[in-house]
């Protein structure tokens, strides 16, 4: 889960502070994501355990995404435009 200690998103926050996220578009998203996981496999042993680790953090990004943002959009729009009968 991403909702980790204070003090721990200080270090990180710092950094992403300053992304020009504005400007960025899919493709660079992309580029963002897999740029942190090459950047985290450079400093971990690259073993089986380390990338399955990776991955159950892709999935679990994917899955909040689509709880907070995706799921709550849809019900808006449902709720707009009606549902399908």
């Amino acid at each position: 889960m991403p909702f980790i200690p204070k003090r721990d998103r200080e270090k990180i926050d710092g950094a992403l502070h300053n992304m020009p996220w504005e400007e960025l578009d899919v493709g660079m998203l992309t580029y963002v994501l897999y740029y942190a996981i090459i950047r985290y496999l450079s400093v971990h042993p690259v073993r089986y355990h380390v990338l399955a680790d990776v991955l159950g953090a892709i999935a679990t990004v994917n899955a909040l995404v689509t709880t907070e943002k995706l799921l709550p959009y849809e019900k808006t729009k449902e709720q707009e435009n009606g549902g399908i009968e």
